[in-house]
Order: structure tokens, then C-alpha cells, then sequence
């Protein structure tokens, strides 16, 4: 099962939950404050690397975001 990510509209919190398919956008009940108003959104590791890969070779002199 892929693991989504989700986000309260009462309290903020962000939360990831294993889910099929066909509940992918369900997230469900808040763990923090039992809300039902969550929606999906993007995952924070896929637009991570997404950026790391477009700005590494002026954001990193270093070497710091990957190899090379």
C-alpha cells in the first residue's frame, strides 16, 4: 500500500497514512484534534528532491546536496 501525506484544515497538523488505492484521498481522522476536514497533499520528500536536483549546482558548492 503507498503512503500518503495529509493536512488538517482545523489545526495544521500534517500526518501520513498507508492507504489502497481507491481511499487515496481519504485521509480520514486528524490524529491531533479528530478533525475530518483533512485533505492530501503534496509529498515534502518528492518536492525535496525535486528541488535539490534543479538547484544543486549553483545552491551547493560544497557538494552538500549530492554527489559530485
Amino acid at each position: 500500500m503507498p503512503l500518503y501525506e495529509f493536512q488538517c484544515s482545523k489545526c495544521g497538523e500534517r500526518f501520513e497514512k498507508l492507504l489502497t488505492g481507491k481511499n487515496k484521498d481519504k485521509g480520514g481522522e486528524c490524529p491531533k484534534c479528530g478533525s475530518e476536514a483533512t485533505e492530501r497533499v503534496p509529498s515534502g520528500f518528492a518536492m525535496g528532491a525535486a528541488k535539490a536536483e534543479s538547484s544543486c549546482p549553483t545552491c551547493c558548492p560544497g557538494g552538500m546536496c549530492g554527489p559530485g
